[in-house]
């Protein structure tokens, strides 16, 4: 009598069709799709965008891109130079790298001192030094500019600054444009110490390090994977068949993640190691249930055994992957976009991975199936410890884990007091917006920031203010009273460090063509002839503070003093709201820039946690049945939640409302 085997499930029979039955065609799709999905990977490109990451803040954006709109780009690239002192080797040193850099594909200008005493080259420079009293007189005037203080001409006057603006650039053409200006110093200037800053340089270096340390994190995770493969294996063969099955999805989640128009970022560059070992725990598992099912050899030949494998091991991989495909699905709710495209790829690499496994060592060891007849200790039922004879690995894994459990009430009050450390610590977390923090600290655009931040007034620690008047217009005497004024409420605010706005520039320019210091008030022909003197002007800066040519809206740059999260956003608002006290409503601001959204993605990054970590905590007091109540002295108020309810048997409705109805309950 043969034995009968009782028919296969559905969910047996079809990847066994599938994969079995035709393995040429499995072979060819598995290779035009795997080829096709590294070609599209491969051309993908990283990128570093802060909508990726402003989740809920999408209007904050909008303002920014409309300040851009509207006054062009806020990051400039600043090379900072060290100098002895004020002269014309240092309008000479300004002059010359100006002259190099200019031609540089996205350069749009160039401010330096140089063009701030409307120099434009350096025979201009040698005519200037033929006239040595009008020369003295420029150079006098840069030193007592306030508006370049602080911006091109250093504290003590031992540093200046070029301000390179460029055209609207995409992120990939802002990187080209930072290693093109440094590859052009270092060429044209052997020898010469040069500072670059600003958030361009720091976008670039930030992707060069992010690459690079991808490329590190990726060659480990696939390192690890082989030796673990190799550990618990003992087969060269079978590492082989596994590394290939779990690089696969690997292969398919980037294609399909570049297909679909997302580009690589820093939560893309964590798809890969989760892939490979939900991949791995996926194919190890099913070897065991192989080498089970030949050792057992309860099914005949070696495509019954593998029957016999996909029976015991797709319930239990099935549900391994699901409930892990469940957990990076639950990322979709996350405001922030860039971690909804991870959780939704991930749970895309999880349900690869599955089908890979199950699909691709089938095939292997249909093909091979001697490769698998080596029985190792940990997926065999040879004991490995003479303690624990007749005893497999489940059961010795079993009584290790049983002999370190400890007691459930003891795991709750660890639990509790876990719980009520982090609920006290991650209310003071505060976030520092510093992006120097993601790099290492010989980094040149460390040592660039340092530079600049320690010369000059502003530093990296910028935002802007988008001024609208619904009053005056801004190029009457009225208009720019009212700049004037609020440009001098934001310099007294304790916050903040340094003012640069319109009204200051156009007092300069005014003074400038007069020969002499404004000491009255500028009349509307006065602003509107300086201007028209400033538009001329190479080295003025109006163009990126008044919108023309409407004039109803303006630009002020505000450095201010600290950079963590928490303060800096109080300070925008802050600032937002003197704009209409002291122009009594004629004026709006809004606050914008770079380092203001940064903030903003850090405090939304903390809501976030601090909203996962409470629901995990109120998970956690539902089971264990810990309720908490409250009473406020000042108003007598006692409020209870929900758990105080239950294990009092009463409802909200009937719970005390002040202390006294609360002693009533208490029995002596």
């Amino acid at each position: 009598m043969t034995n009968q085997h009782p028919p296969r499930p559905w969910w047996v029979r079809i990847p066994a069709k599938l994969v079995l039955g035709r393995p040429f065609t499995a072979v060819l799709f598995l290779l035009v799709l795997s080829m096709a999905s590294a070609w599209l990977a491969a051309g993908n490109t990283f990128d570093h965008d802060l909508r990726d990451l402003l989740g809920d803040s999408q209007q904050s954006f909008a303002q920014y891109q409309q300040c851009i709109e509207l006054f062009g780009p806020d990051d400039d690239i600043f090379i900072a130079l060290p100098m002895p002192g004020l002269g014309t080797a240092t309008l000479r040193q300004a002059l010359e790298i100006r002259e190099a850099i200019s031609d540089l594909p996205g350069v749009a200008r160039v401010f330096d001192l140089a063009a701030a005493c409307n120099l434009t080259s350096v025979d201009r420079l040698e005519r200037l030094q033929e006239r040595p009293r009008l020369l003295e007189r420029r150079l006098r005037e840069l030193s007592g500019s306030t508006s370049l203080r602080g911006f091109l001409l250093g504290q003590m006057e031992k540093a200046h600054a070029l301000a390179v603006r460029s055209t609207p650039l995409s992120n990939r053409e802002k990187q080209d444009l930072v290693r093109a200006l440094r590859q052009r110093l270092q060429e044209k200037f052997p020898g010469l110490e040069f500072h670059l800053s600003g958030y361009q340089v720091f976008g670039e270096r930030y992707i060069w390090h992010t690459i690079h340390g991808n490329r590190k994190f990726l060659g480990l995770s696939f390192v690890f994977a082989l030796g673990m493969s190799w550990l618990v294996l003992r087969s060269i063969a079978l590492t082989t068949a596994v590394l290939l099955a779990i690089s696969l999805p690997v292969i398919w989640t980037h294609g399909l993640y570049a297909a679909l128009g997302y580009q690589m970022s820093l939560y893309s560059s964590l798809l890969t190691p989760i892939i490979l070992f939900v991949g791995l725990s996926l194919a190890i598992q099913f070897i065991a249930r192989y080498r089970l099912a030949h050792h057992a050899a309860e099914a005949s030949g070696s495509r019954g055994i593998i029957l016999q494998a996909l029976q015991d091991a797709l319930p239990p991989g099935f549900l391994c992957a699901f409930t892990t495909l469940l957990g990076f699905a639950s990322q979709v709710l996350s405001p922030i976009p860039g971690i909804r495209a991870f959780g939704i790829f991930s749970s895309i690499g999880c349900g690869f991975a599955f089908l890979a496994v199950f699909f691709v060592i089938p095939l292997f060891l249909d093909r091979f199936p001697h490769i698998a007849a080596f029985s190792h200790p940990l997926l065999a039922s040879t004991p490995i410890c003479p303690g624990f004879r007749k005893r497999d690995f489940g059961h010795q894994a079993g009584h290790l884990l049983a002999s370190c459990s400890l007691h459930p009430r003891t795991v709750v009050c660890l639990m509790l007091a876990t719980s009520i450390v982090l609920g006290l610590g991650i209310p003071r977390l505060s976030f520092g917006s510093d992006p120097l923090a993601a790099l290492p600290p010989d980094d040149p655009a460390v040592t660039g920031f340092t530079f600049f931040a320690r010369h000059f007034a502003m530093g990296d620690r910028q935002i802007s203010m988008l001024v609208k008047s619904h009053g005056p217009s801004l190029d009457s005497a009225a208009g720019f009273a009212l700049l004037q004024r609020y440009e001098g409420s934001l310099a007294s605010d304790p916050g903040v460090l340094a003012v640069l706005g319109p009204a200051k520039l156009l007092r300069e320019v005014h003074s400038a063509a007069l020969g002499s210091p404004t000491t009255n008030g500028m009349t509307s022909g006065d602003v509107d002839r300086a201007i028209r003197f400033a538009v001329k002007n190479p080295g003025s800066w109006i163009g990126g503070f008044l919108n023309f040519p409407y004039r109803d809206r303006a630009r002020i740059i505000v450095g201010l003093r600290y950079s963590d999260s928490p303060r800096v956003i109080t300070a925008a608002q802050r600032l937002e709201r003197l704009a209409g006290e002291v122009s009594n409503g004629a004026l709006t601001a809004t606050a914008t820039g770079r380092m203001l959204l940064s903030a903003m993605v850090e405090q939304e990054a903390l809501t976030i946690e601090i909203g996962s970590f409470l629901s995990s905590l109120a998970g956690i007091l539902l089971v264990i049945g810990i309720g908490f109540w409250s009473w406020d002295a000042h108003t007598d108020t006692v409020t209870w939640d929900d758990a105080t309810c239950r294990a009092f048997a009463l409802t909200q409705a009937q719970a005390p409302r002040t202390i006294r109805q609360f002693l009533e309950r208490v029995h002596t």
